[in-house]
C-alpha cells in the first residue's frame, strides 16, 4: 500500500502543482537519489504483481518460459536494490533538514522496500534457480 502510495502521490503532486501553478521548491542534490528510488519503487510493483501471476500460472499446471522468469527476477532484483537510493536519500534529506513528516514517509518506503526484499530472499524469487 504504501508504495504503490508514494508512486502514484509522484504524478498527483505534480498535477496539482500546474494546475494551483505553485512553484516547485526542491534540492538539487536529492534529483537522483528520488529518480532511483520511484524506479525501484516501481519496479518492486510490477515484479510482486509478476510474481503473483507465476504463481497462478504455476498452480494452474501451466508452464512459464525460463526467460520470463528471469525477467522476473531481473524487475524483482531492481525494487530490491532501490532500497540503496532510498535510504541515501533519507540521509541526503536529514542533513538538509526538511520537515519531519516527509522524512516519516521516506523512512515508510525504505521499510515497504525492506519487507519486499525479505519477502524476495525468504521465498527464493531471486534465485539462480527458475524451477519450481
Amino acid at each position: 500500500g504504501i508504495l504503490l502510495f508514494s508512486l502514484l502521490a509522484w504524478p498527483i503532486g505534480a498535477l496539482t502543482r500546474r494546475m494551483l501553478r505553485a512553484p516547485v521548491r526542491r534540492a538539487r542534490g536529492h534529483r537522483v537519489w528520488r529518480a532511483l528510488t520511484r524506479v525501484g519503487i516501481g519496479s518492486a510493483l510490477v515484479g510482486l504483481t509478476g510474481w503473483i501471476v507465476a504463481i497462478s500460472f504455476a498452480v494452474r499446471l501451466q508452464d512459464l518460459a525460463d526467460t520470463e522468469l528471469r525477467v522476473l527476477q531481473g524487475v524483482q532484483l531492481i525494487g530490491v536494490l532501490a532500497l540503496v537510493p532510498a535510504v541515501a536519500w533519507i540521509v541526503d534529506s536529514v542533513r538538509t533538514r526538511i520537515p519531519r513528516w516527509r522524512i516519516a514517509a521516506r523512512v515508510a518506503v525504505v521499510l515497504s522496500l525492506g519487507v519486499v526484499a525479505w519477502f524476495s530472499f525468504a521465498f527464493t524469487l531471486i534465485a539462480p534457480s527458475v524451477s519450481y
